[in-house]
C-alpha cells in the first residue's frame, strides 16, 4: 500500500470510528457516508468489513436502537 493510501485508510477508520462513537450504522449506512465524502470505493467494504469482524460494527445493534427509537417514539 502506497503513503497516501495508507494515509487515506487511516482517514478513513478514523471516519468510520466517529460515526460509530456517536451512535450505530448499518454497512449500508456506513458505505454511503464514506462515499459521500469522496473515499475509494475499494477502501471501504475491506475497512467495514474489519469493523465488523472486530463487533465495532453491528447490523444486528443497528437494527436493536432503530427498533427501540421508533418504539419509544409511539409511547
Amino acid at each position: 500500500m502506497e503513503v497516501d493510501q495508507k494515509e487515506q485508510n487511516s482517514k478513513l477508520r478514523s471516519s468510520l470510528m466517529r460515526l460509530l462513537a456517536r451512535r450505530e450504522h448499518s454497512r449500508q449506512e456506513l458505505f454511503k457516508k464514506m462515499l459521500i465524502r469522496g473515499f475509494d470505493e475499494g477502501l471501504i467494504q475491506p475497512n467495514i468489513d474489519d469493523f465488523t469482524e472486530r463487533n465495532w460494527q453491528s447490523d444486528a445493534r443497528y437494527a436493536s436502537m432503530l427498533l427501540r427509537s421508533r418504539v419509544l417514539k409511539c409511547q
